[in-house]
């Protein structure tokens, strides 16, 4: 009996280390991941800034001047846009190396997660257009400075970038208690943030819809928000009062 308490000692002894080395090393995994993600992006970080540097040097030497650089990474995709005159290194981590839309600046560096919102103006008509975007979505609103309107539908179209289809509707209106009246009136567009690179966009419409405007006698804002890879819009109504 003593030969057999042993060996059964011995076994249970034998499960559990097993399950504490196997403890052990599925808790380490993702330290591990993390010192790897971190070693790429310092090291791409380091890079660039190097790179960003021999830039302005060859600029400051004159026409023709040139030089050359090398770039490495073991994971990861570096992107050249000249249109932005920007260069992105871009790796998809699943650590929290920083915290979900933030950015960090250093030097010529920016360092940011999850911000992929672009925001910007065009001129391709006098009323269009503001324009923000994601990797999923590109909304156009109208651009409009105190404008009467019989509706308070800004948005001149919605292109889905997944599909490549541009989004079949007649419009977003807003209404007030269900009130048709409540969404007319004077309407000023304009965009709250500007810029790439952001982890989120808004684009406020302030409607005058006094009755002297032939509307039911409020004045509020309309609040258009898009995230970083959200495939929607965010829509609220603020500072209701009456007018």
């Amino acid at each position: 009996m003593k030969a057999v308490a042993t060996w059964i000692s011995y076994l249970l002894y034998f499960a559990i280390s097993l399950l504490v080395v196997t403890l052990v090393l599925v808790a380490g995994m993702p330290m591990l991941q993390r010192a790897k993600d971190v070693s790429i992006i310092t090291s791409a970080k380091n890079q660039l800034q190097k790179m960003a540097e021999a830039t302005f040097d060859v600029s400051k030497a004159g026409p023709e001047s040139t030089t050359e650089f090398s770039f490495k990474a073991d994971e990861g995709f570096l992107v050249v846009d000249p249109e932005a005159d920007k260069i992105y290194f871009t790796k998809n981590i699943t650590t929290g190396i920083l915290a979900p839309r933030s950015k960090v600046k250093e030097g010529y560096i920016t360092i940011s997660t999850n911000v992929e919102v672009k925001s910007y103006e065009t001129q391709e008509s006098e009323d269009c257009c503001f324009v923000i975007e994601n990797s999923h979505l590109r909304v156009k609103f109208y651009k409009f400075n105190n404008s009467q309107r019989d509706t308070n539908n800004i948005i001149k179209e919605i292109l889905l970038k997944d599909t490549g289809e541009v989004l079949e509707f007649e419009g977003l209106e807003v209404l007030l208690d269900d009130n048709e009246a409540t969404k007319r009136g004077k309407i000023t567009t304009q965009l709250l943030d500007v810029g790439d690179l952001l982890p989120s966009a808004s684009l406020s419409e302030f409607v005058n819809n006094s009755e002297a405007l032939g509307g039911a006698g409020y004045c509020y804002n309309v609040k258009y928000t898009l995230d970083s890879e959200a495939d929607f819009l965010h829509i609220i109504v603020e500072g209701l009062e009456r007018c």
